[in-house]
């Protein structure tokens, strides 16, 4: 259970993101980023099968919508 938790926090933390993005805050998102970074890099460690490999694929793929938001946020402030 709580490994699920953690990885559904993947997907709170880009929602949370995407809010301080439409507020103008792009220092929270590239911190929001450099924190979800490091919790994915932690679930590496443990062999996830069945409907924890599910829960994981879906941080990864929320991962990657952060790191697209953190490229767009680069190319459009030039930071």
């Amino acid at each position: 259970a709580y490994l699920g938790g953690t990885c559904d926090m993947i997907g709170e933390l880009v929602r949370y993101a995407t809010n301080q993005a439409a507020s103008g805050k792009f220092k929270q998102v590239a911190k929001i980023r450099s924190q979800a970074d490091s919790i994915m890099a932690q679930l590496l460690d443990f062999d996830m099968t069945g409907y924890l490999r599910t829960k994981y694929d879906q941080a990864r793929g929320h991962l990657r919508k952060l790191e697209q938001m953190t490229y767009e946020i680069k190319l459009k402030t030039g930071k």
